[in-house]
């Protein structure tokens, strides 16, 4: 016979993060919908002040990091043109920030070494940081359903990517036709 949960909430509660027994109450523990007895597994002080494992703030530990130039994330040196990722991390956000998945930043890293870290468009040496762009061949703002596919993405400069705004690849490259014809006849 499976067994049955009583939906009765325990009296206290040891927290996730800090380990101290309080009494499981909404004064102590913030509520939580998604969990089994409705409140959270961290005490409101470790939620509130962001504690890792260790009892330290991560908001701390970032300050720190930054205050020695150091990736906020991981402690290691950052990228040249960054001050705050190195470029693993770097990657991670612009893998979350366009694609909507930190987990495809392996894969962006692999596209930027296979395009030899150059723009797709003009040929100019990409610099993570400093110039380096995430373009949709299809945009997002027209194709939505495309946005986290890895086919569907190549690196290019800051400034093409921002000529480009909201055009699909072959309108760009058309446009671009457009302007080197008009301006070779003027």
């Amino acid at each position: 016979m499976p067994k049955v949960h009583d939906k009765t909430r325990p009296t206290q509660k040891r927290c996730a993060k800090c380990g101290i027994v309080k009494p499981y109450t909404e004064e102590f523990f913030f509520r939580n919908a998604s969990h089994f007895y409705g409140l959270s597994s961290y005490c409101k002080k470790c939620s509130m002040n962001g504690l890792n494992k260790n009892g330290e703030p991560y908001i701390w530990r970032r300050k720190e990091r930054r205050k020695q130039h150091l990736c906020v994330a991981c402690g290691l040196p950052p990228i040249p043109h960054s001050t705050r990722w190195c470029l693993k991390h770097w990657f991670m956000k612009i893998a979350y920030l366009r694609m909507g998945r930190t987990h495809l930043w392996e894969e962006l890293k692999a596209l930027a070494d296979a395009q030899g870290y150059r723009c797709a468009y003009t040929g100019e040496v990409l610099v993570p940081g400093a110039n380096m762009s995430l373009d949709h061949k299809l945009p997002v703002s027209r194709y939505l359903e495309s946005k986290s596919d890895i086919d569907n993405v190549h690196w290019v400069t800051y400034v093409v990517n921002r000529m480009k705004s909201d055009l699909t690849h072959e309108e760009f490259l058309r446009l671009c036709h457009q302007v080197c014809e008009t301006v070779e006849t003027n």
